[in-house]
């Protein structure tokens, strides 16, 4: 299986299958981190939400707990748009670290100029 394919799955694996253990724990640490914490902030956020629709509670009681719904919702959606941003670190890194097979390495300087049919012509070859 490609490593792209094993940090697709669960992200970290094609690091680690790429011989790059440290990374790839680092990432699956950091990955499983901030999607548990969105997944807390959601569901504390759901529960304030239920509870301010508590007809027995104050008016005040209420709007405390929507409040606390807004800002924890708010604190979820922060912390899933950071395991977005970590998942798209580790698919764009297993592509472009070494040894990856999706892409070729440059083994001859990256800048060259020549002549062709008597122009100049400067190649520069980036690697992703």
């Amino acid at each position: 299986m490609l490593p792209i394919v094993k940090s697709a799955l669960l992200p970290g694996w094609g690091q680690i299958a790429k011989n790059e253990r440290n990374k790839g724990q680092l990432i699956m640490a950091s990955e499983g981190i901030t999607a548990l914490s969105a997944v807390t902030f959601i569901l504390i956020g759901d529960y304030y939400q239920n509870r301010s629709r508590n007809i027995s509670l104050s008016y005040s009681e209420q709007e405390r707990c929507r409040e606390n719904a807004d800002t924890s919702y708010l604190y979820g959606n922060i912390s899933l748009s950071l395991a977005a941003v970590i998942y798209l670190y580790n698919i764009i890194d297993v592509v472009s670290s070494r040894g990856s097979k999706l892409f070729t390495r440059i083994t001859e300087a990256p800048l060259q100029i020549a002549l062709v049919n008597e122009y100049p012509v400067i190649t520069y070859r980036v690697r992703f």
